[in-house]
């Protein structure tokens, strides 16, 4: 808590008196919904007052002032969240919302893709969505070198919210409701007034990758709602070459609407390599820092190597693995 301060006028037995009252408040309140709250809040509830002095009892009911709206703001985005239904996308949510003016917490929206990030970024001509799963898990052909190195892992440990937003999305892939809910959200960003004359580079997984040929024919069905679009790209590494394989065999090549970069590292085996060539699909890989220049391989400008220099862009000034067919390295971050 921190040191509130509120005008108090009350004398020491007034005082003496508010505080209870205000503890009773909050323990009902906190029987009817469960609150989540620290040991020196919880100490607030229990602790001594009657042998304090005026100014220490004032401090004392100022805290729990706050305390009892802290209580209240938390009961109120519960309430919020009961009686907010479970939608499919942000279309949904928004739509919902608009109608019945109240927010729609995160958590009951089943599908949420991100725009962009701080290499991802938009200009006049591009705009960048992202569309991420869990990682680690979602990657059947994941490699020992990309897990210990793999970023996205980093990200869902340092931040909280983005391991449940990437754990909601992966359940939701799996349903019967993802591909309606997913071409409805494209269309929407296609149509919105910000990405007018842009073309839009869609990243499949920056976390994530095709965990099954189900998934796999669930993106197809997606990207082929889209072919006659040209103002969408989309683009995606992956490792799940053998999926990849299977999908060119039963649907032809020049039927897929997703441009697939094969992830290699160093310790990706000889097989999958091969059956890179044969599939003809380029690379994209990592490579230790200060070793760009020793590698046979178009150098990504947002690498480290080129921070600050001439030669640095970002993902929307170069636009290479979206565009074009090279092999590409990056530093590993």
């Amino acid at each position: 808590m921190t040191n509130a301060t509120i005008t108090v006028n009350l004398k020491v037995s007034e005082l003496h008196e508010e505080i209870v009252a205000y503890r009773t408040i909050i323990t009902r309140n906190l029987k009817a919904k469960h609150v989540e709250l620290t040991e020196e809040m919880t100490a607030l509830l229990t602790k001594s007052y009657k042998s304090l002095r005026k100014a220490e009892l004032e401090l004392m009911y100022a805290q729990l002032v706050q305390l009892r709206d802290y209580i209240n703001e938390q009961i109120a985005k519960q309430a919020e969240k009961e009686l907010a239904p479970m939608f499919d996308n942000d279309v949904q949510a928004q739509k919902w919302s608009k109608e019945t003016g109240m927010s729609v917490p995160a958590q009951n929206i089943r599908m949420r893709f991100s725009e962009g990030n701080k290499k991802l970024k938009d200009s006049k001509v591009v705009s960048f969505y992202q569309w991420n799963i869990t990682s680690v898990i979602s990657c059947p052909w994941r490699t020992e070198m990309c897990e210990k190195a793999c970023y996205a892992l980093k990200a869902e440990k340092m931040y909280p919210t983005v391991a449940t937003r990437r754990e909601l999305n992966f359940e939701f892939s799996k349903s019967i409701g993802f591909v309606p809910a997913m071409i409805e959200q494209i269309q929407f960003e296609l149509d919105r007034k910000k990405n007018k004359g842009k073309t839009i580079f869609f990243r499949i997984h920056e976390s994530g990758d095709f965990f099954d040929y189900g998934y796999l024919l669930a993106w197809h069905t997606i990207t082929r709602a889209f072919t006659n679009n040209k103002n969408i790209v989309f683009m995606a590494y992956t490792k799940s070459l053998p999926l990849v394989k299977k999908l060119y065999k039963d649907f032809g090549r020049e039927n897929v609407n997703i441009k697939f970069m094969a992830s290699e590292w160093a310790d990706t085996k000889e097989k999958f390599k091969s059956m890179r060539l044969d599939l003809g699909l380029p690379v994209f890989t990592a490579v230790d820092k200060g070793t760009m220049k020793e590698k046979n391989y178009f150098a990504c400008p947002s690498s480290e190597a080129f921070k600050n220099t001439a030669k640095e862009k970002d993902c929307g000034a170069c636009g290479m693995c979206y565009r074009a067919s090279i092999d590409t390295a990056i530093e590993i971050h």
